[in-house]
């Protein structure tokens, strides 16, 4: 009798060794999945964040190009509005000066 215990607890023994095998074959192969669907999405964030890197410069660089150009009309006009300046008090002094050579002061229709 005792040789029927020994034999079914060997066979027992043999039974767990292997389900404990095939679990440890079992937990390597999921985790080897895992690690490549981790790489996978890894590398598709990385992908995306070099994609947004890029749209973020182009359009950083349309916006300090808008400025750019908005600044430089900014001091084109700021300039023209000085010379319209300029040119006024000039014609002034011009008609001040004529005005008191004798010349009468010719009227400007508005």
């Amino acid at each position: 009798m005792d040789w029927i215990i020994g034999i079914s607890s060997l066979i027992a023994m043999i039974i767990a060794i292997s389900a404990l095998s095939r679990i440890s074959r079992m937990q390597s192969q999921i985790s080897r999945k895992m690690e490549g669907t981790l790489r996978a999405a890894l590398g598709t964030l990385k992908a995306d964040a070099n994609e947004n890197a890029k749209l973020l410069k182009k359009m950083s660089d349309r916006i300090l190009e808008i400025e750019g150009k908005f600044n430089r009309n900014r001091h084109v006009e700021a300039n023209k509005t000085a010379e319209i300046i300029k040119l006024r008090k000039e014609n002034q002094k011009l008609r001040e000066r004529k005005e008191s050579q004798g010349f009468p002061a010719r009227r400007v229709a508005n």
